[in-house]
């Protein structure tokens, strides 16, 4: 399903290539949820694309698209020289990263949305639902305008805000149960990914 408005941009998918030079990793998990966006709303905005068919920016969704068996795609196409277009894609990818969330607001949409939609397949993992839904929950903690460094619900008030781990599906497979286990073996299922990684990690340095 693709937007009425995007149909003029119609491309066949075949004529597409996913940037070699892309910087921006996507893991399983991040394209499992475009999937289920793009099976439960449609294509809603363009991918862009340089004149070639290389992808600049939406390679996930392209990928995604695919794996739902699409055949054409709503794409932009990106008219700069190749120096402006990587610096585009580096651009549009960066500046969704340094967005915050009204982690109060988001709390309350994502409670309203539980009943119709399945919050796991859209991103949101139950480690990162349990303290927004949590009774104790205090937004306040979270909503800092006075401070710039990013912090999620579940990491440790401590914490200089966040970063990634690039890791391959499999990779991630195989954390994901060792952080279950360590879950189980506590009795929390409130500990976050982080904070499990780190455990672990403590561990294997002290020879445990």
């Amino acid at each position: 399903m693709i937007s009425d408005t995007l149909k003029p941009l119609l491309v066949e998918i075949g004529d597409l290539k996913n940037d070699p030079n892309n910087v921006r990793t996507h893991s399983e998990r991040n394209i499992v949820s475009v999937v289920a966006s793009l099976d439960k709303f449609g294509q809603q905005k363009p991918i862009v694309a340089l004149r070639d068919g290389v992808v600049i920016a939406g390679n996930a969704t392209l990928e995604s698209a695919r794996r739902l068996g699409w055949e054409k795609i709503a794409v932009s196409y990106f008219d700069g020289t190749r120096e402006e277009a990587t610096a585009f894609a580096i651009t549009d990818n960066r500046s969704s990263e340094l967005a915050d969330w009204a982690w109060g607001d988001l709390a309350g949409q994502l409670k309203e949305l539980e009943s119709e939609f399945d919050l796991g397949a859209l991103g949101w993992g139950e480690e990162d639902l349990q303290p927004l839904f949590a009774s104790d929950f205090d937004p306040s903690s979270w909503d800092d305008d006075d401070n710039d460094e990013d912090r999620a619900p579940g990491e440790d008030s401590g914490s200089k805000g966040t970063t990634s781990i690039n890791c391959t599906s499999d990779q991630y497979s195989i954390i994901s149960q060792a952080v279950e286990r360590l879950r189980e073996i506590n009795g929390d299922r409130s500990i976050t990914e982080g904070r499990c990684l780190e455990l672990i990690s403590a561990d294997y340095i002290s020879g445990k």
